[in-house]
């Protein structure tokens, strides 16, 4: 590839992606299961003039709703629901600490803010304030999943739903100090399971790498949980895709092109040959390192 001819952030992209070949990271980010298959809304879906309370996304026959929950601060009360890039940090720092302490309650604080700035946030006033925005908007949202599929002369609906957290003790500091010191969650005892269970491995380098995208972050979330024990070759439609990643695009043609322009910065991550763009949606293939590089 002519390097000429290669924008500046493609290129600090491949040349992360080839100094990250072969090696080990020096410290592992995990996702769950159940939010690499299904994600949270990319933009703010509510908005003074345009009040909603819920908002949903489909992948096959699973569809997940979110329903607002209520940010509370010493002057306002709002309907709020999590989005973009801060409250998928957030999980993934959850789960990771899930991970490591072997326990549902985490302690915020230093941890939380370290990570946020291995991820490249900063630690500005405004970034402040929507961290502890979105941390209030995810843990008082509600996740309803629900599974709907004909089976024969018989139709079965199966569900789960839940709060990501069981239980929270939330300090902000007037002065917008980011550590939240003394502050605690205890996650709900289904999500911790299912964290515990089959946590989908990641490294925080890449992450940092799509900290401007909300997209692309799904995508290598989604693409690292499918290519790790992937049976056979699979192609996944163009409408399949829409129904997880094009929520917010009012025409396919749009999602597509957004869609197959993020998958080549995140494609430069996977393993070579497992995936690639196909006319009827994504080719992904399994290969032995896929299997190896990915599985936690």
């Amino acid at each position: 590839m002519n390097k000429e001819l290669i924008s500046g952030r493609t290129l600090k992209l491949l040349n992360l992606a080839d100094a990250l070949e072969g090696t080990e990271s020096s410290a592992d980010a995990y996702a769950s299961r159940m939010m690499a298959q299904l994600s949270l809304p990319y933009k703010n879906p509510v908005s003074p003039d345009k009040p909603i309370f819920e908002w949903s996304r489909q992948n096959n026959s699973v569809t997940l709703t979110l329903t607002s929950g209520i940010i509370v601060t010493p002057d306002s009360r709002e309907r709020a629901l999590p989005y973009g890039v801060i409250p998928r940090y957030l999980l993934t720092w959850l789960t990771g600490e899930a991970i490591k302490t072997k326990s549902p309650t985490i302690e915020l604080g230093g941890s939380l803010a370290g990570f946020m700035r291995q991820l490249g946030l900063h630690r500005n006033g405004l970034h402040i304030k929507r961290v502890s925005h979105q941390t209030q908007a995810l843990l008082t949202t509600g996740f309803h999943f629900m599974d709907a599929r004909p089976f024969d002369k018989r139709f079965s609906i199966a569900g789960k739903q839940f709060f990501i957290a069981d239980e929270y003790q939330l300090w902000f500091d007037r002065e917008n100090n980011p550590e939240m010191m003394d502050s605690t969650i205890t996650l709900n005892q289904k999500f911790y399971q299912e964290i515990i269970k089959s946590p989908v491995r990641l490294r925080p380098e890449i992450l940092k790498a799509f900290s401007s995208s909300p997209m692309r972050l799904d995508m290598y979330t989604w693409l690292a949980y499918r290519l790790r024990h992937l049976p056979k070759a699979t192609v996944v439609s163009w409408k399949q895709l829409a129904g997880q990643f094009g929520a917010e695009y009012a025409l396919e043609r749009q999602f597509k092109a957004a869609f197959i322009k993020n998958f080549r910065e995140v494609s430069m991550f996977m393993p070579e040959r497992s995936c690639a763009i196909s006319e009827k949606g994504i080719m992904l293939k399994p290969t032995k390192r896929a299997e190896r590089e990915l599985s936690a």
